[in-house]
């Protein structure tokens, strides 16, 4: 079947998790730089409709952001979550995205995905949250999850954010209670003024080759450029570059699942410098206005 028959929406990159050691997690949560690096920082709890519950350390960025759970010391949506786990969120931004993309894997690959919309649980209140549909469930890796989103026009209405006149319900909306100009921001009691990042556009994950190739089909499928280099797939579409590193599934979890990611930097005035938050968690300024996060190594 032709892929032209499905008007697929672009599927931009969202945000990523990762469980940590408690060593690392609680370095990251006391860090005074990354209290201000971001355009938005919180810690906070969130409870489903459907009874899930997770806590973890959230840093936001102006179009995606980043979630950081801790193995003990911070609370996983997934049974038995262990050091090293980490997981790809993707979003639509256009109404309907999600079920193009469902749709697609059902007609390309075969199988139906899982979906559902997920709800939040506000003040004993189901509130509409997003639209979700697995990517990885064939890949067999309980230490890996990916999926697309598509907002629900509920959830902006609960958080008292105005929606764009496009009608857009899209990633840069979503966060736009964290951003500077943002005259509720204040009331928060968030650092605001000049951030250091302002998006993340790369990460590196680490990935046997079956699952490699079983993966990369599906984000090729999507819309996804596909380049091979020695030991590795590259995956770049819409200003975010997703490398995966081959290596042996032999061990379960492999060590960290996620290995690195790369964010955007808006400020001149940090020089290049290195953050060791814990044995094997560096975060790396370049002189380039990148930098470099590496867990596990």
């Amino acid at each position: 079947m032709s892929q032209e028959k499905i008007d697929l929406p672009p599927i931009y990159f969202n945000h990523l998790y990762v469980v940590l050691d408690d060593r690392t997690y609680r370095a990251i949560q006391a860090s005074d730089f990354l209290r201000s690096a971001f355009p938005g920082r919180e810690q906070r709890s969130t409870v489903t409709a459907a009874g899930e519950t997770w806590s973890g350390t959230y840093f936001y960025c102006q179009e995606n952001y980043l979630e950081f759970f801790g193995q003990s010391t911070g609370k996983h949506w997934r049974s038995g979550a262990q050091e090293g786990w980490a997981g790809l969120a993707f979003s639509s931004d256009r109404t309907g995205g999600v079920e193009a993309v469902r749709q697609l894997l059902k007609e390309f690959f075969g199988y139906e995905p899982f979906y559902e919309l997920r709800k939040l649980n506000v003040g004993g209140n189901p509130v509409n949250w997003f639209y979700y549909v697995r990517l990885a469930e064939q890949i067999g890796l309980d230490s890996f999850d990916s999926w697309v989103m598509e907002y629900h026009p509920d959830i902006f209405k609960m958080k008292g954010i105005p929606l764009p006149t496009s009608g857009e319900l899209s990633r840069r909306t979503y966060l736009s209670p964290w951003s500077p100009e943002d005259k509720a921001s204040s009331k928060r009691g968030e650092q605001r003024s000049a951030p250091v990042f302002s998006k993340v556009i790369a990460a590196t994950i680490n990935m046997g080759a079956s699952q490699a190739a079983s993966y990369s089909s599906i984000l090729q499928a999507l819309g996804y450029s596909k380049k091979e280099e020695s030991g590795q797939v590259l995956l770049l579409a819409y200003g975010f570059t997703l490398t995966i590193r081959l290596q042996s599934e032999d061990a379960a979890p492999p060590g960290y699942r996620l290995s690195s990611l790369r964010l955007e930097m808006v400020r001149t005035s940090v020089s290049p410098i290195t953050f060791v938050f814990a044995p094997g968690s560096r975060l790396i300024l370049n002189e380039d206005l990148t930098a470099d996060w590496l867990f596990g190594e």
